[in-house]
């Protein structure tokens, strides 16, 4: 499906920060310690539901990407609301699934983190609480290419 925006149901808080780095409306994003915003950068990691939107102040669509030091228009999303997000490569994903950060502004189906047999982190793991932060509400499927994907903030 051809989506016009980013945002589709809710209203979410606006705000400006200044770009880190290349954004695409439809990642997710995070501040970073110089109070800038950069995508998303821990695969599977906790995130708040923090998305990039189009410019539409500047007649910027959803496909004109933000470089370093533009002012990106940011969402800022509670549960229930419905979003377009960029689902990443090689992904199968049905309505319902569980979508998670890949670290690179993109999603990814949510699998939850194994424990050894004992029930015991490995060395170097860590256990994220927040990890799993929008639910699919249509299925897509990706090979080598990333895919636009409407999901809702859980």
């Amino acid at each position: 499906m051809a989506y016009r925006t980013i945002v589709l149901k809710g209203d979410a808080i606006r705000k400006e920060l200044k770009a880190g780095g290349a954004i695409t409306p439809g990642h997710l994003c995070q501040r970073n310690s110089s109070n800038s915003v950069v995508v998303h950068s821990t695969a599977g990691g906790n995130a708040s539901a923090i998305v990039a939107i189009e410019d539409s102040l500047q007649g910027n669509e959803i496909d004109d990407a933000y470089v370093s030091n533009d002012r990106v228009q940011l969402a800022y999303l509670s549960s229930g609301m419905e979003v377009v997000g960029i689902l990443t490569t090689s992904q199968t994903v049905v309505i319902g699934d569980l979508l998670e950060s890949v670290g690179n502004g993109t999603l990814r189906k949510h699998t939850v983190q194994a424990a050894d047999s004992v029930g015991a982190l490995l060395a170097g793991e860590s256990i994220y609480t927040n990890p799993a932060i929008f639910r699919a509400i249509e299925a897509v499927t990706t090979t080598g290419a990333t895919a636009r994907i409407a999901c809702e903030v859980v």
